[in-house]
């Protein structure tokens, strides 16, 4: 992947943080604050706005936003029956799943 920010995005990726690949061969990846880089992490915790984004990388598509103002989003696995992502967001792990789209609390 050889991109420096989403479709339809001017702002550069700041924080990108986990990938997790799916059977169709989607990459899905967690960028963790779209305000500070990697060196400035704990003013992103510390300044408490989720600014954390969920992409999606297709190789007909580029890189699509799925989920805006997740408070940083984290680590990311696919569930087991392979049609949700887990996503650790701050103190709390979302299911997203892939095909209605729909984000609930997951613990």
């Amino acid at each position: 992947i050889l991109a420096t920010h989403a479709n339809g995005d001017t702002k550069p990726f700041h924080l990108l943080n986990a990938v997790q690949q799916t059977p169709d061969g989607s990459l899905y990846i967690t960028e963790t604050s779209t305000q500070f880089p990697r060196r400035r992490i704990f003013y992103a915790a510390h300044d408490a706005h989720p600014t954390g984004r969920l992409l999606r990388y297709t190789k007909a598509n580029g890189v699509d936003v799925l989920l805006n103002n997740l408070y940083m989003p984290n680590g990311i696995t696919l569930s087991h029956d392979k049609e949700s992502l887990i996503v650790v967001s701050g103190l709390q792990l979302l299911s997203y799943h892939l095909t209605s789209h729909e984000l609930n609390v997951f613990v």
